[in-house]
């Protein structure tokens, strides 16, 4: 799967619409929608899942535990880890060619198929 992204965004995005496998899922999308959702999880930051939320729920019950009775507790969105740092030029750059690619590889494979 790490040679083949859009095959990871399949079961990715099967997750998160939920009742359905990648195969079904497949089945119901067009190559057009299925791009749509690669651009669309590139430009938007990622949802905090229900982990990660649980997972700084518990750092931060941790930090209160051990602080002095005087200080402050930091705000929950402290505890979450930060998935997406500030783009460059460059960075943004090579994830468009990364998104073309895909596109052009999911349209190849679709056109196989159909």
């Amino acid at each position: 799967m790490k040679s083949r992204p859009e095959r990871k965004f399949w079961f990715r995005l099967a997750r998160q619409i939920g009742g359905c496998t990648v195969r079904e899922l497949q089945n119901r999308m067009d190559s057009r929608e299925f791009t749509e959702w690669i651009i669309f999880d590139r430009m938007e930051p990622g949802e905090p899942t229900q982990s990660s939320l649980q997972s700084a729920s518990i750092c931060a019950w941790i930090h209160a535990a051990n602080k002095s009775k005087d200080a402050e507790s930091p705000p929950l969105v402290d505890f979450m880890v930060k998935i997406r740092e500030p783009e460059t030029q460059q960075t943004r750059m090579q994830r468009l060619k990364s998104t073309l690619l895909m596109m052009a590889t999911n349209l190849n494979g679709r056109k196989k198929r159909g």
